[in-house]
């Protein structure tokens, strides 16, 4: 006797139970398992047929829900150490800068005392006020990527308040621009501010609302601006405020201008006590730039957590992926709206607005660097500085003669240690991206193999001891650049390069990869400019 059985898959649509988790994202169709037996008779003919129809419509289902489970879990753990990675290159990478600019304002007391010079001690303590300048932008940085991440935790566990106090809204705009005011100036970029002639604010008018999540917003906003316009040919930013009664219009931004709502329903925080009784008003603000532009098919991602306008977005530019998304949570939290409109190649303009209320306070709190800020004064006994030459001998760099070719994509990182190698001795020459290192060694072996990117007309050694190799760069990356330049010593038959990895990412997997690359060793950032000497006159010797 043969017995079937089998699993059929019926066109009856199956309705899961609601127990309270998400869903899958597909439908599930109604099954049946089938199983049926001959009954034979002694003679061996078949005198009939049994069978039966099981549901096991909620057994697939369930197989099905753990499947999309284990997806979106592999999903999850994928993003989240893309964020780890992003976030640990986006905090080391100022950590270099800031520890070469402070070891390059120690060195400058050694420097000094050996001129007398007035004209060397000026150009000693011109030296000394960019480093000074380089460590503050480096902390403006560090600092935008943590309130971003505290932020983020917050939101997510639904710990982030909104705290209205009266403040002067005329103010943020002018604050905002004080903040930036160097970056402006280092990337050339021409900033400027408008206010809406139709607000009915007035620069005396005071407000109920939180400042400081406005704040966060416009320094999100101003941030990308800078980021996607200092490497433009055309660099401008203009700051617009305004104010009205109603919610303004998408209209009121551009004809392409679109908000990008995340559709959640959310209480109206002005009703609030702490937001008194005052007549409500709308704040507004816009920041349009002539950056890069957005793709208009990434224009509607952008505002999504952890993502990007591009795949290469954090590579050329840096950047979390948080700034938008939590732009996008307190302008909805405060009663408000944010968006969009872009043109690739030619800019963007990103609005948002809140509600508030007008305040009844004749005097409110004056809002921005002024409340976070604080000056301190020595009282009592004086302060006696440690000998300077004992610093001076556990960070001073050795001396070496070393020829090196230095690949870093931050400008702010190669200019300073290039600087810092230099002082101690050695023949540095600079290039942006893994092509164009590339380029550089093809030139200095004098061969004709074909390449992508033009021909560097940076003067190039006659020889490099060491080739200090960034990972995270526009074009081509240290990874792909390593295995180029591999490649090609290999087809030359000369003797291989010492190639040295300085990354920000630093974990044992990323490491593993470098190595496998073609890379001879990795330092990680921050380090110390005595330490890669060090490293370098290991692997050189």
């Amino acid at each position: 006797m043969v017995e079937i059985s089998g699993n059929l898959r019926l066109k009856q649509r199956y309705t899961p139970p609601q127990i309270g988790v998400a869903q899958p994202p597909t439908d599930v169709p109604f099954w049946v398992l089938h199983t049926a037996s001959p009954d034979v008779r002694a003679d061996g003919m078949v005198q009939s047929f049994k069978g039966s129809l099981t549901d096991i419509s909620h057994l697939k289902w369930i197989e099905h829900l753990h499947v999309h489970d284990a997806e979106v879990a592999l999903r999850d753990k994928k993003r989240q150490e893309e964020f780890i990675d992003i976030t640990s290159h986006e905090m080391r990478n100022p950590l270099s800068a800031i520890t070469q600019c402070a070891d390059s304002v120690i060195l400058s007391y050694e420097d000094a005392k050996s001129t007398m010079d007035n004209k060397s001690l000026i150009e000693i303590i011109k030296l000394n006020a960019e480093a000074a300048e380089s460590i503050l932008l480096c902390a403006a940085h560090q600092r935008r990527i943590i309130d971003d991440i505290l932020t983020l935790g917050k939101l997510d566990s639904e710990l982030l308040t909104i705290c209205p106090l009266a403040f002067y809204p005329f103010d943020l705009l002018d604050h905002a621009a004080q903040m930036f005011k160097t970056e402006f100036e280092v990337q050339d970029i021409d900033a400027k501010r408008s206010v809406d002639e139709t607000s009915p604010l007035t620069v005396t008018s005071t407000v109920l609302g939180d400042s400081s999540r406005l704040m966060q917003i416009l320094v999100n906003l101003l941030t990308n601006a800078i980021k996607f316009t200092k490497t433009r040919r055309i660099r401008s930013i203009m700051m617009r405020f305004g104010s009205s009664t109603q919610p303004p219009s998408a209209d009121l931004f551009g004809a392409d201008f679109k908000w990008h709502s995340t559709g959640i329903a959310r209480p109206d925080m002005t009703q609030d006590m702490d937001y008194g009784q005052g007549e409500e008003v709308y704040l507004y603000f816009a920041i349009v730039d002539s950056g890069s532009g957005v793709p208009a098919e990434s224009q509607s991602i952008v505002f999504a957590k952890f993502e990007q306008a591009e795949r290469r977005t954090h590579t050329k530019y840096g950047g979390s992926g948080l700034g938008l998304y939590i732009s996008r949570e307190l302008a909805e939290l405060q009663g408000g709206q944010i968006g969009m409109s872009s043109e690739y190649g030619v800019g963007s303009t990103f609005a948002f607005y809140t509600k508030a209320r007008m305040s009844v306070v004749q005097k409110a709190a004056r809002t921005g660097l002024s409340s976070s800020t604080a000056t301190v004064t020595s009282v009592g006994t004086p302060f006696t500085r440690p000998p300077l030459p004992d610093l001076k001998s556990s960070i001073s760099p050795p001396s070496a003669r070393y020829s090196i070719l230095l690949v870093e994509d931050n400008l702010l990182n190669q200019r300073v240690l290039a600087k810092q190698l230099t002082r101690s001795g050695c023949t540095v020459h600079v290039c942006s991206n893994g092509g164009e290192a590339i380029d550089t060694v093809l030139t200095l072996h004098n061969q004709s193999i074909e390449f992508d990117t033009p021909p560097s007309t940076q003067e190039v050694a006659t020889h490099f001891d060491c080739i200090l190799m960034d990972w995270e760069m526009p074009i081509c990356d240290g990874l792909r650049a390593t295995k180029r330049i591999r490649e090609i010593e290999k087809q030359l038959g000369c003797t291989p390069n010492v190639i040295i990895g300085v990354t920000a990412n630093a974990r044992a997997g990323q490491i593993a990869m470098a190595m496998e690359a073609g890379m001879d060793t990795v330092v990680p950032k921050p380090f110390r400019v005595q330490e890669i000497l060090t490293v370098i006159s290991g692997m050189v010797g």
